[in-house]
């Protein structure tokens, strides 16, 4: 083999190499300590409670719980759904906009799909509802409920509330 031949087989070489981690560099995944978080979480005032007893008599209970984005992200709740047709979810953002009512799928008449973003710093009103008399009027006793909500950030996305209660006459 001529020294030209040879040269020209080892650039080959040489530059199908450099062409090759040039593409792995390139369609490789980078490192999660690399990657810039651009989406936001969210974090609750509580997310387990009692309501003790809960009369009959005094109708809907509704709870309060703040939902706050501590991040410099968006985020955005992409479901939400009850455990039960007596219980009810609702967003409300301090402007005054109201999510869909959310409840029990398939018994509330509606989806569990919604789109609520939190912007960066925010703080939202989630409104929780549960109706004693939903079962009837002897339906008494111990309860426990929850609210299921999904965000789109992907290292925690599910979150559940719960509270109980005794429902009396």
């Amino acid at each position: 083999m001529k020294k030209n031949q040879t040269s020209t087989i080892v650039l080959g070489i040489a530059a199908g190499v450099l062409v090759f981690l040039g593409l792995k560099a390139v369609t490789s995944e980078p490192t999660q300590n690399n990657e810039p978080k651009d989406v936001g979480t969210i974090e609750f005032s509580e997310t387990n409670w009692e309501l003790g007893e809960i009369p009959m008599s005094k109708g809907v209970n509704t709870k309060k719980i703040i939902i706050k984005n501590p991040t410099a992200f968006p985020v955005q709740i992409t479901n939400m759904e009850t455990s039960c047709m007596c219980t009810s979810a609702q967003i409300v953002h301090t402007n005054g906009k109201k999510s869909g009512i959310k409840g029990m799928v398939g018994h509330s008449g509606g989806s569990s799909t919604m789109l609520e973003t939190i912007g960066p710093g925010e703080e939202v009103i989630l409104l929780v509802n549960y109706d004693p008399n939903a079962h009837g009027p002897n339906a008494t006793g111990p309860i426990t409920r929850n609210v299921s909500l999904t965000t789109n950030n992907p290292e925690k996305s599910n979150w559940s509330l719960t509270f109980g209660g005794i429902v009396i006459k």
